[in-house]
């Protein structure tokens, strides 16, 4: 799990730069959360977030989405 999590946040990463460089019309910019094992907020089946997209460069593992 934590390979294929790796890879998704590199994949990312590459994604982002290749947006730059074709200057996207907006200006909000987002960044991959990874949080396995963590169950949705608010939802009451057992469901879970392994990846998410956040627009706060400061997000860490306890952030949610």
């Amino acid at each position: 799990e934590s390979d294929a999590l790796s890879w998704f946040a590199r994949l990312t990463n590459q994604f982002l730069v290749f947006v730059k460089a074709h200057q996207p019309a907006s200006g909000t910019r987002r960044w991959s959360l990874v949080q396995p094992h963590q169950p949705l907020q608010g939802l009451i089946a057992t469901r879970k977030l392994d990846i998410g997209f956040v627009n706060n460069p400061n997000a860490g593992v306890d952030s949610k989405c």
